[in-house]
């Protein structure tokens, strides 16, 4: 689980979520739809492997930038927006709680917080 190449949404992994999602279909059904190469559900397993990778890293935002978030647009995002929202938000928490620019304080959040990051991007630019 969480484990990207580095260029791309490897075939296993999809695989994986596939079957998780759409238990009911028969393992010749899943093979002749992954097969097709479908892009529309590639981004539909994308955006169900980003899900879980953003709302980790915007419930972890929200305890240092509350007042930057609003919750009710953050759960209604669908995964094209999500990049560039999480880019925003994570620059002005950058600002904030870099080591560089806030040692005393700035460190811990942003060593906690950039794996969090980090995993939201690989995902979301595959």
């Amino acid at each position: 689980e969480g484990n990207l190449s580095e260029s791309e949404v490897s075939d296993d992994q999809v695989k994986r979520c596939y079957r998780h999602k759409f238990k009911h279909l028969s393992e010749e059904d899943i093979k002749r739809d992954l097969q097709e190469e479908d892009e529309v559900l590639r981004l539909k397993i994308k955006n169900y492997l980003l899900k879980p990778a953003y709302i980790d890293l915007i419930n972890s935002l929200m305890r240092y930038i509350p007042d930057l978030i609003d919750s009710r647009q953050a759960q209604s995002m669908s995964g094209d927006q999500m990049l560039p929202y999480c880019g925003r938000l994570w620059k002005k928490f950058a600002i904030k709680f870099h080591p560089d620019k806030n040692p005393e304080d700035g460190g811990e959040a942003f060593q906690t917080l950039s794996p969090k990051y980090e995993t939201f991007m690989k995902f979301a630019k595959h």
